[in-house]
């Protein structure tokens, strides 16, 4: 494939364009839902076209996984060129991804998505990793921003009689990037903690796959 117009069917209302503006929006997102604003049409038409988003994106190095189930795409690194993750946010998403494991297997899951409040999450977070997360909101807020900016998790409005002011949502996606069996790592994190902002020489985020 020479250009991204040589792939187009006869018919389609699309342009070269638009394949390019998609590739860079899911190269700055990582994981793309059609649910999720903004993004309906990037995972439409990369579902379309899928085995040539799969062909250009491994020439850097990345694998697209598909989830017809719970529409969405990501773009998985392969471990060679996983970027940097800090011991804490790879405990983070760990935890995230333990949240998504229990409710699967509980048959609990909310349209695919795994949710707690925030005194259901932090007891979790706390029992996995003998940690505390911020007490302020708007420092949870910044504390969870990263995982939000990974597509893996995303704050929606609690219900107002919980006294809250948001829940905490694990996003499909998430299956994709750690995988089920690296859950054992939670354990690493814990009996081997070390200086808050440390950077961590694995990082979490393996291929994962679907519950």
């Amino acid at each position: 494939m020479n250009d991204w117009k040589d792939v187009i069917n006869p018919g389609d209302p699309y342009t070269a364009d638009d394949f390019r503006n998609v590739a860079l929006q899911l190269l700055s997102h990582q994981i793309l839902y059609e649910q999720a604003k903004g993004q309906a049409f990037a995972y439409r038409l990369i579902m379309r076209y899928l085995g040539p988003f799969k062909e250009v994106f491994s020439l850097v190095g990345l694998s697209l996984v598909a989830d017809a189930e719970y529409r969405f795409i990501a773009a998985v690194p392969d471990a060679t060129k996983q970027s940097p993750m800090s011991r804490e946010e790879a405990r983070l998403l760990l935890v995230l991804r333990k949240a998504y494991h229990t409710h699967a297997i509980e048959g609990s899951l909310d349209e695919g998505r795994a949710v707690l409040t925030i005194e259901e999450f932090r007891e979790l977070y706390r029992s996995e990793t003998e940690l505390e997360l911020p007490v302020n909101t708007g420092e949870l807020r910044d504390f969870l921003a990263r995982m939000k900016a990974l597509g893996v998790l995303n704050l929606p409005e609690a219900d107002e009689a919980s006294g809250q002011p948001f829940d905490i949502a694990g996003l499909p996606g998430i299956t994709a990037l750690v995988s089920e069996g690296s859950l054992w790592r939670l354990n690493d994190y814990r009996t081997n903690l070390v200086p808050q902002g440390e950077t961590s020489s694995n990082n979490a985020g393996i291929e994962g796959d679907a519950e």
